[in-house]
């Protein structure tokens, strides 16, 4: 931590550095990948809670189990998925997934 952190919140006199202390250790990152059926949007499909960050190796092998466990119940082109502009998100499998692929850029 360095000597120029402060508390984010605390109490000290007007014009006075706040001397509270502040926890060095910082929270491991959680992701979560899933789908939401249209006809039942309430219902996740497949869901993956981890802790840690998304990479791209990740994003890629749960939409090749994805689309292996929904199989030929609705043909590919009734499918839809919606990304954000992630940098794991941009690659050659989800290119070449037979879906119709929505992105988005965040402001």
């Amino acid at each position: 931590m360095s000597c120029n952190e402060v508390a984010q919140m605390g109490w000290s006199k007007k014009g006075t550095r706040c001397h509270a202390t502040r926890s060095g250790l910082s929270s491991r990152p959680m992701s979560f990948i899933g789908a939401i059926s249209l006809a039942e949007k309430t219902k996740f499909i497949m869901p993956i809670l981890f802790e840690s960050c998304c990479n791209r190796s990740v994003f890629e092998s749960w939409l090749t189990s994805f689309g292996q466990s929904l199989g030929e119940s609705k043909p590919m082109k009734d499918r839809i998925i919606i990304l954000d502009n992630a940098t794991f998100h941009k690659g050659e499998e989800i290119e070449n997934y037979d879906a119709l692929v929505l992105g988005f850029k965040s402001m």
